[in-house]
């Protein structure tokens, strides 16, 4: 932006303005401040003064992480500011030092300060800008001599996998929309698999077939909004601002602009409701005070809508990575396009692989993750689906051997006739998939070509590519590749069969790779040709193992050397720069890779590290997963301790905890502290609270760490207040297809739970005594588990009798879960239902003793 020389003018000119309001002031100054003061008023100054110069202090010392533009303030604008000061003070200051009034003693301690404190800032900016530098070469280097492919679009110029046509088709019906004047928005979705070339399409669209003249596009990626899902809206919207602005059209349109500018500092968070699909413009969690200006927001947003609809300018909007996104940021996504920016003549393009999302929304809206749920979700959204033709897989072969033909030139590498298209039709690739599979092969082929089967090779990378899950399985089980098993154990037999069942589609191919998996040994022309199934060979193929999107191992130690100084914050710099080198799921694989566990202390610090950046909840799989394994690999270490006290005080401690009780933690007594950290910590509210799969998994453990009575002394302190719907939701399932399954659940329940507390809350639902008041019941669209629960509470007695006559009457082998739970039913059902029950299945057991002890 500026040289060198004009850097120098301006510091100067910014030291002589600050050198002229000190002299001002020291003009202006003293007819204030001369008047005498007593002791009292010189006190309360000098509480004053010590106050604002503690803040001052540190405001300064956390600038470097929280204020934008922080190397001009801290190194431009703050040293020519002392300079002009100091200056000033040494020209003018007639008192020599602590000698003056109040007032000018006041003044000496200030220059001081102001000195001493430059030079602490001074010291930590040299020592953050060297780490800055040190992790900036790292990535320097990395980047600096290879040729690597990072585009998240195919755009190279050539339509090389004939997608010209279906851009072409896809843009005219962006005309058609385009031309027609409308009241609200149209929202398109752009269906296929992630790397199927989406992006391609749409810089296709926006470059050959968009006149930007006539439409304003908007390209956005909210993928690229940070951690907090609720900037998505306003980011949006600032950037639909901007581009409107680059209209000529709408250049003289300053309403507009201000009631946009206006609407976005109105905007609160918004919520949907999922029984039928139904927009609120309700919560406002964030924000309570701009809550209460809903009115205005409402009336802001029809401002908006009235001024676009006379201006008749289209606007086609781009969303771009709708699949990376988690459940809360894809529902705000479509919060935007459906709700807030419903705008007239505006049409919304969105790219996502649509099994994706729906497995991400049924998270958060399938009690058992049906992505069926999810679907109905998203068509609730998009108005006109459009699906992303599959790439003809001429074309697809053809565009792999464009790109590795000169890489296997380079490096004097010939693979045998028809292996690229074969391993294409194996892996069904995707044209993202072989681009980074070329980027993968150029890092790995110069450095092992001459200790490796070459074929081996490129085919161990297209299945790191393919399927990251089988190269870490392969291994991690090597002897089950290289035929080394020979008299096969239970957990050798366990690890075969999830390698066929898991992995069926590529087993031909690994089959071809490792000869050993049919039950051949390796032979030596194997070993002559340094075969992976060669025992001698196999491990050299996993030497350079790094990862295919240049996340090199020196940037993970330099991140590992920032981490151990304590810095967090220059840590989380150093991280976001892993994450943009590869992406977040690289980078938390590449870390779970290298977890090393005798690191105790970095480890420690990762999982610190991991706590601080993220939620517990809601957040990346990988983030999780390597969450989950820090605190396995430190629970079974020295510092057990330390990783228990840091889990115990986090603000999150018992979803932790839970976690905690369910890794792999060999230590008995570590246990058993989690367990009890839980009994002890968990209250009603909480488990209350909870959703589904927290709740069963702390009853599973209560159930593991308490004896029955304890338990059951637990609910019943707990219910009788609080209604027992949640707990009959974990136990009872809602199908009437199988009799006997649902008696045993209501049995188990009132084991747990006193019948008295189940007989009060469904008295108060109401009692239904038949199928047909069920299917009535539900047809309503009322709760499915209380109307469950308030049929069994009492079929439950009927089918009991109905059994026990059952098995007077015939001879037979009774299931040991029908015996016990009729015992629950005896034990601890309704007492003027079970007492009869209870004599009766007495006089049976006893009259069954030798057949029932069989």
């Amino acid at each position: 932006m500026f040289g060198k020389k004009q850097y120098y003018i301006i510091f100067v000119i910014l030291g002589l303005f600050f050198y002229g309001i000190c002299t001002f002031l020291r003009m202006t100054a003293p007819t204030i401040l001369l008047n005498n003061i007593t002791s009292l008023q010189m006190q309360f100054f000098l509480i004053l003064y010590s106050l604002i110069v503690f803040t001052i202090g540190w405001a300064l010392w956390v600038l470097p992480t929280k204020v934008l533009y922080t190397k001009w303030i801290l190194h431009f604008i703050l040293p020519a500011a002392i300079l002009g000061s100091v200056l000033e003070y040494i020209i003018n200051d007639q008192n020599k030092w602590l000698t003056g009034s109040f007032w000018s003693n006041l003044y000496d301690i200030t220059i001081y300060l102001t000195v001493f404190n430059f030079f602490v800032l001074l010291f930590r900016n040299h020592r953050q800008d060297k780490v800055t530098e040190r992790t900036h070469i790292v990535v320097t280097k990395v980047s600096k001599d290879d040729h690597f492919i990072s585009r998240p679009s195919l755009r190279t110029g050539a339509d090389e996998l004939n997608r010209d046509g279906f851009s072409r088709h896809l843009a005219a019906m962006l005309h058609e929309r385009i031309n027609t004047s409308t009241d609200h928005a149209l929202t398109i979705g752009l269906y296929g698999p992630w790397g199927s070339g989406k992006s391609s399409i749409f810089d296709m669209i926006e470059d050959k077939y968009i006149d930007r003249n006539k439409v304003t596009v908007i390209r956005f990626h909210p993928w690229y909004m940070g951690k907090d899902h609720y900037n998505i809206i306003p980011e949006f919207l600032k950037l639909m601002i901007h581009n409107l602005r680059n209209n000529d059209a709408l250049k003289d349109e300053s309403d507009l602009m201000k009631h946009l500018t206006e609407y976005v500092k109105y905007l609160t968070p918004l919520s949907l409701r999922p029984p039928g699909m139904i927009i609120n413009f309700k919560e406002f969690n964030n924000n309570p005070e701009l809550a209460k200006e809903y009115a205005e927001a409402q009336t802001m947003r029809e401002r908006i809508v009235d001024s676009l609809k006379s201006l008749h300018i289209p606007i086609l909007v781009f969303i771009d990575d709708l699949d990376r996104l988690d459940n809360k940021e894809i529902q705000m996504v479509f919060k935007l396009v459906r709700l807030i920016a419903d705008f007239p003549n505006t049409t919304y393009l969105i790219a996502m692989d649509e099994e994706v999302v729906a497995k991400s929304l049924a998270q958060h809206y399938s009690k058992d993750y049906d992505i069926n749920t999810g679907l109905k979700y998203i068509e609730k959204f998009i108005h006109v689906p459009v699906y992303l033709p599959q790439v003809d897989p001429a074309k697809l072969h053809k565009f792999l051997l464009r790109r590795i033909q000169p890489i296997l030139t380079a490096n004097n590498v010939v693979l045998s006739e028809g292996f690229i298209w074969e391993m294409l039709i194996q892996f069904q690739f995707s044209p993202r998939n072989i681009e980074r599979l070329i980027n993968i092969i150029q890092v790995h082929l110069p450095l092992l070509k001459d200790e490796t089967y070459h074929e081996d090779l490129i085919s161990l990378l297209a299945i790191k590519v393919d399927n990251p899950e089988l190269f870490t399985f392969i291994y991690k089980h090597p002897k089950l590749f290289i035929g080394k098993v020979k008299e096969k154990s239970k957990e050798d037999e366990a690890t075969l069969e999830q390698l066929r069942t898991q992995y069926s589609r590529l087993l031909p191919w690994l089959e071809r790779m490792f000869p050993g998996l049919t039950g051949k040994s390796a032979s030596i022309t194997e070993h002559r040709h340094k075969r992976i199934s060669s025992e001698v060979h196999f491990n050299t193929y996993f030497m350079y193992s790094v990862s295919d999107r240049k996340l090199s191992q020196k940037i993970i130690n330099a991140f590992y050397e920032v981490l151990l100084t304590g810095n967090l914050d220059i840590a989380a710099d150093v991280y976001k720069e892993m994450v943009v080198s590869s992406n977040l799921e690289e980078t938390n694989v590449k870390l779970m890779w290298d977890l090393d566990d005798k690191r105790e202390d970095l480890n420690f610090r990762l999982l610190t590290f991991l706590l601080e950046q993220f939620e517990v909840e809601n957040i990346h799989s990988s983030v999780k997963e390597l969450r989950e394994e820090l605190i396995r690999s430190l629970l079974n270490s020295e510092v057990a301790n330390d990783a228990l006290n840091l889990i115990f005080t986090h603000k999150d401690n018992l979803i932790l905890a839970m976690q905690a009780y369910r890794s792999r933690v060999n230590e008995l007594e570590i246990k058993r502290i989690i367990g009890k950290f839980i009994m002890t910590k968990i209250t009603a509210n909480d488990w209350i609270n909870m959703d589904y799969l927290h709740a069963k998994a702390v009853f599973d453990i209560l159930k593991e760490v308490e004896d029955l009575e304890d338990t059951r002394l637990r609910f019943k302190n707990w219910f009788e207040h609080l209604p027992v719907w949640k707990m009959a939701s974990i136990l009872i399932s809602t199908s009437l297809d199988e009799e006997l399954m649902l008696f045993r659940q209501y049995a188990n329940l009132i084991s747990f739970v006193p019948v008295e507390y189940i007989e009060r809350d469904v008295k108060s639902y109401g009692k239904i005594y038949g199928r047909n008041e069920i299917k009535q019941a539900l047809n309503n669209e009322e709760d499915p588990v209380k109307v469950i629960l308030s049929y069994v509470h009492n079929w439950s007695y009927d089918y009991a009798e109905y059994s026990l006559r059952q098995m007077e009457e015939i001879s037979a082998v009774w299931e040991v879960g029908l015996i016990v739970a009729l015992q629950e039913i005896s034990d601890y059902g309704l007492p003027e239902r079970a007492a009869a029950i209870k004599l009766r299945f007495e006089n049976f057991l006893e009259k069954n003793k030798k057949a029932i002890a069989q």
